[in-house]
């Protein structure tokens, strides 16, 4: 679902707190330019590309029961980078330190004694 840029990251945040417990969330970031922005914006008034040949990004969220994205200018990324890597700050935390099992050592072979 295409949705605008401020709507995606309230979105996104309730992606983050429905798969905190349990589930997967991934998020993409790919560049859009030429025919691959027609496609993306087909029929939506807000997202249609202006006169200038500017680059795009189109941002993806993905979780086992639903998918968004939204459309975002080159002139609006550094705001989106300040506001998702606050998001991403806020939401991380349920992530758990991998446990380790402590490793084994063998015996060490003993060397034989040199002749001479």
């Amino acid at each position: 679902m295409l949705i605008r840029v401020k709507d995606f990251f309230r979105e996104l945040e309730k992606l983050f707190d429905e798969t905190a417990e349990e589930g997967t969330l991934y998020i993409t970031f790919k560049r859009l330019d030429g025919k691959h922005l027609q496609k993306a914006v087909k029929g939506r008034e807000e997202f249609e590309p202006e006169k200038t040949q500017e680059s795009r990004c189109i941002a993806r969220a993905c979780s086992s029961k639903r998918k968004i994205s939204t459309i975002i200018s080159t002139t609006d990324i550094v705001n989106v980078q300040t506001v998702f890597r606050d998001l991403l700050k806020e939401k991380m935390s349920s992530l758990k330190k991998k446990e380790r099992k402590p490793k084994e050592r063998k015996p060490r072979k003993k060397k034989p004694a040199a002749r001479d």
